[in-house]
């Protein structure tokens, strides 16, 4: 650039206050600053209300809507219910080979009957956790959805864990049927 042309060069503060300057002049920002003031203004009055979102379904449609997806999601995934069986059926044979024949002694017999009870409830109660997943996989969906209005947080809990509830009660029938 010319010598001449220092005044029409701007730095980075120069620039900054010349954006500023000209933003307050503009319409918009008169808008903006009048918008705001009158919002400001029924907040003082506290006439002020901020939306709500509708629903326009009722509890169960938005039930059936969340349990249909969720019973969706979990017929899409055969593999999962394929290993999740095999892995019943592999603990099953394991703790029902190891406890087998258990002797009807008092001391031994006892203990090994608290032994294949406790294996047994640590299997229902493990076997189960991958319900958790449910609700970590579709939180960014829920909370998206929720927002949105689109159903209430109690249609979404009892649609996803009554669709998912057969396919661990499965799990379990297997693993006691064998073990």
């Amino acid at each position: 650039p010319a010598d001449g042309d220092d005044d029409q060069r701007l730095d980075g503060i120069g620039m900054g206050q010349h954006m500023a300057s000209t933003y307050r002049g503009s319409e918009w920002a008169i808008a903006t600053e009048k918008t705001i003031n009158e919002i400001l203004a029924d907040l003082k009055r506290n006439q002020y209300e901020a939306p709500m979102p509708r629903r326009s379904t009722g509890r169960f449609m938005q039930f059936w809507v969340v349990a249909s997806r969720a019973m969706k999601n979990n017929l899409r995934n055969p593999l999962k219910t394929l290993v999740m069986i095999s892995i019943s059926v592999f603990f099953a044979l394991l703790i029902g080979s190891i406890y087998y024949q258990v002797s009807n002694n008092v001391n031994p017999g006892i203990q090994n009957r608290a032994g294949v009870l406790f294996f047994l409830a640590m299997n229902g109660a493990f076997s189960n956790l991958g319900s958790l997943e449910l609700f970590l996989e579709g939180r960014n969906i829920f909370v998206r959805e929720r927002a949105a209005g689109m159903y209430k947080a109690s249609s979404y809990f009892v649609g996803t864990v009554l669709m998912d509830l057969p396919l661990p009660l499965l799990y379990c029938s297997i693993f006691t049927g064998i073990a």
